[in-house]
Parts: structure tokens; sequence; C-alpha cells
């Protein structure tokens, strides 16, 4: 992805996060809300009572995050190499919110 890419995306999304493949491919997504973090735990809570929806709850954090290419080109990534794009939606959620860390008093 060359940098006006990268500044147009940023632009629009506000704080942008690319992965690029060894294969060439990039991939960008924006930073996760509170919203798709609620999502994300809802599928994850999932587990009893729907196992597939929280086995994918990572994959689908990812792709609803995803600036560029598309969503379709995140969906191929999916059926490709699904182990990827867990990982990516993993680090997506983690780094939801803000930054801000808690510490409890004593």
């Amino acid at each position: 992805m060359d940098a006006d890419k990268l500044s147009e995306l940023r632009a629009k999304h506000g704080s942008v996060r690319v992965w690029t493949l060894d294969d060439g491919r990039a991939f960008a997504f924006r930073r996760a809300k509170g919203s798709d973090w609620r999502s994300w735990k809802a599928a994850q809570m999932q587990v009893l009572t729907n196992p597939d929806v929280a086995a994918r709850a990572n994959e689908m954090a990812a792709r609803s995050l995803c600036v560029y290419p598309d969503q379709k080109a995140f969906d191929d990534l999916r059926d490709s190499d699904p182990m990827i794009a867990d990982e990516i939606g993993s680090e997506l959620i983690a780094d939801a919110g803000t930054g801000v860390k808690a510490t409890e008093a004593k």
C-alpha cells in the first residue's frame, strides 16, 4: 500500500493498522470502537449455545474493521488462511479503546 492510500484511509477512518502478508497483499483496518468490542464479546459468550459463532468471533471482528482493500478480499483471506484472519482479529480487538490503563487502588 502506498503512502497516499494510507493517508487517505487515515483521513477517513482515523487510526488505521496495516498488515502485509508475505505474498504481498496488504489489508488495512480501522481501530475497534466500544460497539465493535461488545459485538465480539457477545459472539464469544455463545461458546456453549452456538460454538460456530464463538469460533469465528475474531475473524468476524477483523472483517467488520477491514477498510482496505475491501471485505470481499478479507473473506477470501478467511477462506484460504483462517488462522491469519483469526490472529488479525485478536490483535485488533485487544487494541480496542483509547489505551487507558486501570490500576486498582490499595
